[in-house]
Order: structure tokens, then sequence, then C-alpha cells
């Protein structure tokens, strides 16, 4: 078609967001600020916006919730940020994780969570999220209900009909401290890794 009907509907405008977020008791910073501030150059305080969103997928949820994976990459030395938005009025924006920045304390002690790859502390980047959930749905017989080869959108409709934490969601992380060691003959700019994420969302 040369156009399709739609209605644009802006649910978050550049703004304040600190008081939207639910931590979870996670989400500290080496400096004493948590991650409901953004501190992309290190200051104290930090921005209370987002700041450079990198990504986004909206996750089709059971009674007909909405969420969305978002991913900053906006240089925030103790972490890039991921959450988990649920769609409403307010928008609710629930902590899942951080990675990588200059100032973060694991990256200062040399960890990475795959072994022997540690460079030098950098950014990392969440990139991509990707809902599985109606791929592994099986029936009351123990069969996948999604059909091999389905070209009828039935994975949509699927994906719509479970609750959002029995979602199993596929998570790319691109660590760009993480290109030293053996590493090095593949000459890489970070190692990247492939997570699964098992939402936990509060009742609303």
């Amino acid at each position: 078609p040369d156009s399709i009907p739609a209605t644009y509907t802006c649910l978050q405008p550049e703004g304040d967001i600190r008081d939207q977020i639910e931590l979870g008791g996670a989400g500290q910073y080496a400096d004493g600020q948590n991650a409901k501030v953004m501190p992309d150059k290190g200051q104290n305080p930090g921005i209370g916006t987002f700041e450079d969103v990198d990504g986004m997928e909206w996750i089709a949820a059971a009674n007909n919730e909405d969420f969305f994976v978002i991913h900053e990459d906006g240089g925030n030395v103790f972490g890039e940020r991921k959450f988990l938005a649920r769609v409403g009025t307010p928008m609710k924006y629930y902590f899942v994780a951080m990675s990588g920045g200059e100032e973060n304390s694991r990256q200062l002690a040399g960890v990475s969570a795959v072994e022997g790859v540690m460079k030098s502390p950098s950014a990392h980047e969440f990139s991509g999220a990707t809902d599985i959930s109606a791929l592994l749905a099986k029936d009351a017989s123990g069969n996948f209900r999604l059909a091999v080869g389905d070209a009828t959108g039935a994975q949509r409709t699927l994906d719509a009909q479970i609750p959002i934490n029995e979602k199993s969601i596929v998570v790319s992380l691109q660590a760009h401290s993480n290109w030293g060691g053996w590493t090095e003959s593949f000459n890489p700019d970070a190692a990247g890794q492939i997570l699964l994420y098992k939402p936990a969302v509060p009742a609303s």
C-alpha cells in the first residue's frame, strides 16, 4: 500500500524519568549514585533523562500488556543501562542491568564474563532483543505450538498470549573492554555475549 493508517502517540517526552524508574534493589554506581541517573561524563548528579537510546524492541504480552526493551548507548561511565518499560500513562521503567563503563568497579578490577579477554576498561552496549517465547511454547501434550516454517504470523499471536514473567528474551551484549588475551588473533573490537533474559516484573 501507499500508506498505512496509524496514530502516533508520544508516551515519553524528553524529561526527568527518575521517579518512573524502579531499580529493584540493583543499579548501584561506584560513586554512590544509582541507575536512576545517567552520568555520561562522570558528573554527579547525573542526567535525569534518557540519553542516546540506541535500541528498542516491542514485547507483546498476555492481558493486552505492552512492554519495550530499552538499551542506552550514551557513554555512561559506570555502565550502559538496560530497562524493561511497561507501556502506560505514565510509563514505568524497570531496571534490568548495566554493563561496562570506564569507571565501573568491576572493569577497574579487571573482571570479565569471558575468561582471559579483559583488555582495559571501556564501554559495553546491549544490542538487540528478541522475544523467543512463542518458539518455545508447548501445548498440554508437550508439543511445540508454533508449526515449523509457519508464515501466518502465528508467532506474534502466541507472543501476545504469554505473560511477561514467563517470557524468554535473547539479548546480545558487545563488551568493548573484552578484546584482549586469546581473542587478539581474531582482531575483534569486542567479545560479544548472547544472554537469555527472563523478566521479573512486579505486579502493577
